[in-house]
């Protein structure tokens, strides 16, 4: 595993901590989207750097 996978395993545990705040703290549409976004954006760039390179 190098230090990229690594990164991006870091940046979905964060994701899912934030998710899990949400969830407790405050749900509205507009942080779901954001969120979305943000898990869609890593898993595209982890897809990409792992497959198209």
């Amino acid at each position: 595993m190098n230090k990229k996978d690594v990164q991006i395993l870091l940046d979905i545990e964060n994701l899912k901590m934030q998710m899990l705040d949400l969830n407790i703290v405050n749900f509205t549409d507009d942080n779901i989207l954001d969120l979305s976004r943000q898990a869609n954006h890593l898993v595209v760039g982890f897809l990409k750097d792992k497959y198209l390179n």
